[in-house]
Formats: structure tokens, sequence, C-alpha cells
């Protein structure tokens, strides 16, 4: 898989994450937000910015392991 379709394949997951946690990846990632910052924004605590955050990155872990696996010949 190239870089640019696993970019916009992780773009693809980022956009099916429950709100709660999509809107902290977009904040933090892609709009280069601090965690005080995306806490600020959300009306959240720094704690729970983190603990969002490293959530998500779980869920997108699985569902990337999950892709391509499915992607994999079967032997």
């Amino acid at each position: 898989m190239q870089e640019r379709q696993l970019l916009e394949l992780l773009y693809e997951m980022i956009a099916m994450l429950p709100d709660t946690y999509r809107r902290v990846v977009e904040l933090r990632l892609q709009e280069g937000l601090s965690t005080k910052q995306t806490a600020g924004r959300l009306g959240i605590s720094h704690s729970n910015v983190t603990t969002r955050l490293n959530r998500a990155v779980r869920m997108l872990k699985r569902s990337v392991k999950s892709h391509m696996e499915s992607r994999q010949p079967d032997r």
C-alpha cells in the first residue's frame, strides 16, 4: 500500500470515529493544537483530552490492523 493510500485510509478511519474521539484527533493531530488548547476548545480537562486521544489511537490501530489483515491473501 502506498503512503498516499495509507493516509487516505487513515483519514477515512478518523472520520468514522465516534465524535467524542474524532474531535480530539482533529484538533490535536490535524490542526496541531496543544492538549491545553484542545481542552479549552472542547471544554474538557487536560487529562480527558489525553484519555480520548489514547483511546482514539487504539481504535485506529485496530482498524488499520483489521484492514491490513483483510487484504492478506489466504494461505
